[in-house]
């Protein structure tokens, strides 16, 4: 067969490349010319810039017809609309690499399936961006321009990539384990996450060409054991012999269990509290569009009687080297509210102001104390009236993120 890959030489396409070359299909590769990797056998690479729409279509004129292109680097809307012009009506088939993430988060259920919600997050771009090319090429597809089928890998890896770095390189994060560094997590720990080898997931993609029942259809390619990111993270280190992990959380509120009832936490940090214990407070999820910043979900704080306080108040273990903590908060308020931000108890820094109608972003620094190994944050709604909170942020300052 005649086989165009736009790509070709990245983590999943070298897989795909090495197939498709090994069992002697016609192979052409459209990409920059600028990774060399080993791919024994014949094929053929055309040079040029996808991304340079309109070179890249007089390219593929040129180029002929093929039975099947396979586009493995389309992440924004323009890339597959100007994918759209350049092969309409004139391949066999076209198979899109999309992604897990254009699924809604976070999940109703699980397993997530192929037919699930896909209304990712404008504040995830990647994933915001390839639902919405996923929706361009579904319209192709329905008006017959385009007989497609898209694959939906999860976080794939090879044997020199590490399979759960969030951020630096593989070998860097297996140096933070092996040294007990503050390791970065993912929300709490508790979320689902699937890996796979590129040479597992590279016949998925070789395997639906030329393939009468992959037309027209969505497929999602992951590993097939799950696991949370902290059983992740524990199962490196207790491979590696390392010390125990000292894990640091990463979360919004988006990220936390919202199993829990109402005027208690729907985050596992938040305690529902009221100070003094007279105070009447409703702590709880709010889901109403024009109370949300991002995603689906804000903190509700609401006065119901008798005023004092309210709050969150979470642990955070120092960083070596922090010479401050920021946070950052989205809030909006109506009534006789007022929002209270401290660092205490091993680091020091405050905010307290009455919040407006209008999301407000805030930021307030954190000055660690001497030789403190830990601080307290609080979050705290004082007074009458009610707050919204949401897309909470702490990072350190003064180190790099990878240090």
């Amino acid at each position: 067969m005649k086989i165009l890959i736009i790509g070709g030489t990245g983590n999943i396409s070298t897989a795909i490349t090495r197939i498709l070359v090994a069992r002697g299909d016609d192979v052409t590769l459209y990409n920059r010319g600028q990774t060399q990797v080993d791919i024994p056998g014949d094929y053929k690479t055309v040079v040029g810039d996808r991304y340079a729409h309109a070179a890249f279509e007089a390219q593929m004129a040129e180029a002929g017809s093929f039975d099947c292109v396979i586009d493995m680097i389309g992440y924004a809307p323009q890339d597959v609309a100007s994918a759209v012009r350049a092969f309409g009506g004139r391949v066999g088939q076209y198979i899109f690499c999309s992604t897990v993430d254009v699924f809604t988060k976070p999940a109703r259920r699980y397993p997530v399936i192929e037919g699930d919600e896909c209304q990712p997050s404008p504040t995830f771009p990647y994933a915001y961006n390839k639902a919405l090319c996923e929706n361009i090429l579904w319209d192709a597809h329905q008006r017959g321009d385009l007989a497609l089928t898209i694959i939906r890998p999860a976080q794939t890896y090879n044997d020199g990539h590490c399979p759960i770095a969030l951020i630096g390189p593989g070998p860097h994060f297996l140096s933070r384990v092996r040294q007990g560094k503050p390791i970065l997590i993912l929300g709490d720990g508790t979320s689902f996450w699937v890996a796979a080898h590129r040479d597992d997931v590279g016949p998925a993609f070789v395997n639906a060409i030329d393939n009468p029942k992959a037309l027209g259809k969505a497929y999602n390619v992951t590993g097939d054991e799950w696991m949370t990111w902290e059983q992740y993270y524990r199962t490196v280190a207790k491979v590696m012999d390392a010390p125990p992990l000292n894990l640091v959380q990463n979360a919004s509120f988006e990220d936390y269990n919202p199993n829990t009832r109402r005027n208690m936490s729907r985050w596992d940090w938040w305690g529902g509290w009221a100070w003094p214990t007279t105070a009447e407070y409703e702590n709880y999820w709010e889901d109403r569009p024009e109370y949300v910043k991002a995603g689906k979900y804000s903190a509700r704080f609401k006065c119901t009687g008798k005023p004092a306080r309210t709050g969150i108040n979470q642990g955070v273990p120092t960083i070596e080297g922090a010479t401050g903590y920021e946070l950052t908060i989205w809030a909006k308020g109506e009534g006789n509210n007022m929002l209270h931000v401290a660092f205490e108890s091993g680091a020091r820094g405050s905010f307290m102001e009455k919040i407006g109608p209008e999301w407000r972003k805030i930021t307030v620094t954190g000055k660690p104390d001497a030789g403190a190994k830990k601080f307290n944050l609080y979050i705290y709604a004082r007074g009458g009236g009610t707050l919204w909170i949401d897309d909470a942020r702490l990072l350190p300052l003064g180190v790099k993120i990878e240090d």
